[in-house]
């Protein structure tokens, strides 16, 4: 399991990570990274026993079908698109990956399907109101 796995978890059907909670993260901020302004802002929730209010940095594009799972159960690494977060001072969007140049050249990288239906649903008859 990637070390992101263990705080945020992918649950069924697989599209998005959750963000984990408070307790958490203080399972291991309580005393890594401390000094760190994001960290401390962290530590003050916690002691606040308020929620943190996470703000997601990606969204996927209307029209593109995506999964985090199928990513990782083939072997991606977080970092392909996140970059190096233990290094960020905060997170931040490293790739761009509402540009389809983007996700073809990774996908053609990786000898991985670069064909329109790997990440777009092709419309049925219902879709295009033909019942």
């Amino acid at each position: 399991m990637p070390v992101c796995q263990a705080c945020h978890v992918n649950p069924d059907p697989g599209i998005q990570m959750t963000f984990p909670d408070t307790a958490i993260c203080m399972t291991c901020h309580s005393v890594i990274a401390r000094d760190r302004p994001a960290i401390e802002t962290l530590h003050a929730y916690a002691a606040s026993g308020q929620p943190i209010p996470w703000v997601r940095v990606y969204a996927i594009a209307n029209g593109v079908t995506w999964s985090h799972r199928v990513h990782l159960d083939v072997g991606t690494e977080c970092e392909t698109c996140h970059g190096d977060i233990r290094q960020a001072e905060s997170v931040a969007e490293t790739r761009a990956v509402r540009a389809m140049a983007t996700c073809i050249s990774c996908h053609e990288a990786h000898a991985a399907p670069a064909d329109c239906v790997s990440c777009h649903a092709w419309p049925t008859d219902q879709d295009l109101g033909f019942d």
